[in-house]
């Protein structure tokens, strides 16, 4: 994970990873909407010791702690795909404030495990920035003319009853 495929049968499972995000992209973009693809970090990535960080890749005899982040960035400039790499950005604000991101100091388990409340709220705020830049640089008759369609596709009516597909 923190590095290149060491084998055929992970590079086999990046391939297949690959072609189905294309079509993820590819369906999502046919119902005049858009697809991106948001990375998120584990423990290791944003611990704010980085000797705490370079000691585990070493220790896994790995070499890129932003590997997938670095991959899934060259898939989206080769197939025009919108990547979110929240890793980077969340290890600098944890190594810059000296807080775990992951992990829950009530279980002894800072550092590791799911994100914490402080992660998910930077987590949020970064796909939030990310979601708004690319509104305001969306030509406003576009914008327009999307939130009309999506309204009109997605009204629930009155009585309840969903909308039947088209």
């Amino acid at each position: 994970m923190y590095g290149p495929p060491p084998n055929d049968a992970w590079r086999e499972a990046w391939a297949i990873t690959e072609r189905l995000l294309v079509r993820m992209r590819d369906e999502v973009e046919s119902h005049d909407a858009e697809f991106w693809v948001v990375t998120l970090s584990t423990g290791l990535q944003v611990h704010p010791d980085p000797k705490v960080r370079q000691a585990a890749l070493q220790r896994m005899n790995s070499t890129d702690e932003f590997y997938v982040e670095q991959r899934l960035e060259e898939l989206g400039r080769r197939e025009p795909l919108k990547v979110l790499a929240l890793a980077p950005a969340l290890q600098r604000q944890a190594e810059e404030q000296k807080e775990f991101l992951h992990g829950f100091a009530s279980s002894g388990s800072l550092g590791v495990g799911h994100w914490n409340a402080r992660g998910h709220a930077l987590a949020g705020q970064r796909i939030a920035a990310a979601l708004c830049a690319a509104l305001e640089a969306t030509p406003s008759g576009a914008l327009r003319h999307r939130q009309e369609n999506v309204g009109q596709k997605n009204r629930i009516p009155r009585t309840g009853q969903l909308p039947q597909p088209k």
